[in-house]
């Protein structure tokens, strides 16, 4: 799976408990239906904590390396919010463009 994909499906499942007020870490961030390793998960997570994406959310490392994370209210900034709108739009962009192509005289593969 794609960084970006991960990163979207993230974000998304932050937004969606947040917006149902069930926040879990286990549940929100199901590892079989993201699709990425545990240490996938911290390192994005960190990382979209650290781009300000996220609040409601700090991990704290160790000096073995692992992280813990202190969870209160996560939700998204709004530069995680325009990600997200941004990306589904250019998501579906990219559908009906894909789509299209197949329909298009010469413009298929």
């Amino acid at each position: 799976m794609s960084t970006s994909t991960s990163i979207y499906q993230i974000l998304k499942a932050i937004d969606l408990s947040y917006e149902n007020q069930d926040f879990n870490f286990e549940t929100t961030f199901d590892l079989k239906k993201l699709n990425i390793s545990q240490q996938r998960l911290e390192l994005l997570l960190e990382n979209l904590i650290d781009d300000g994406f996220v609040k409601g959310i700090t991990g704290v490392r160790s000096f073995n390396g692992q992280i813990r994370f202190s969870i209160a209210t996560p939700r998204l900034t709004t530069d995680g919010l325009l990600y997200l709108e941004e990306n589904s739009i250019m998501k579906k962009a990219y559908e009906t463009l894909k789509e299209a192509r197949g329909w298009i005289p010469g413009f298929s593969n």
